[in-house]
């Protein structure tokens, strides 16, 4: 545990040897120039500043301020816990669940390969790169928080229900994009727009 009003860097590999149980930085924000595996968790407190590409592997990573990417990936090996803001990152991908309580905004793709929990109202933005649920989607239970997806050209697919967690809708879904949208799966929210129903929209 690590406690500093200064900050934190970290500008080698952390545990790269024999990872560490757990890394929790309870004050004071953080630098991260490479990867951080550890056989525990993970929790940043304060604002954390990649200044390269990095990975952070855990059974659950949690940040509370905000993460600046710098133009650099971010990947999360296990779960996820989004408390604070996650802006200029390259790519983002989470290999466990995601808890999202904040926007995530990046150049290239962002991936959610296990179920996603949408904790606030939240804004997944890229720049014409593909956003992927390869899970499920569902509100933090009875908040109906809204979600939306912005791409500009890149595609968004939904390959697990969304919404249909119990108490699990969603509020407002919004898909943002002129790339391909895909639901393989039912949704339940409290309204859904989509490119397809705009173009309706404008039709009529």
């Amino acid at each position: 545990t690590v406690s500093t009003a200064t900050g934190t860097t970290f500008a080698a590999a952390v545990g790269g040897t024999t990872p560490l149980a757990s890394v929790t930085i309870a004050s004071g924000p953080t630098s991260l120039g490479d990867n951080v595996p550890t056989t525990g968790g993970q929790s940043y407190t304060g604002a954390v500043t990649l200044t390269n590409n990095v990975t952070l592997a855990g059974t659950t990573v949690t940040n509370t301020s905000t993460i600046a990417g710098g133009g650099n990936s971010l990947a999360v090996t296990g779960n996820a816990v989004v408390g604070g803001a996650i802006s200029g990152v390259s790519t983002y991908a989470v290999s466990g669940t995601a808890a999202l309580g904040a926007n995530v905004t990046s150049t290239g793709t962002q991936t959610y390969t296990g179920a996603v929990t949408v904790d606030a109202d939240i804004a997944l933005s890229t720049t014409d790169s593909t956003v992927l649920f390869s899970s499920t989607v569902n509100s933090e239970a009875s908040e109906a928080n809204d979600l939306t997806v912005s791409t500009g050209l890149g595609n968004v697919t939904f390959t697990g229900a969304v919404g249909a967690g119990t108490n699990g809708a969603l509020g407002a879904l919004a898909v943002n994009s002129t790339g391909a949208t895909a639901f393989t799966s039912t949704v339940q929210a409290a309204s859904l727009v989509t490119p397809a129903a705009r173009r309706r929209s404008a039709a009529t």
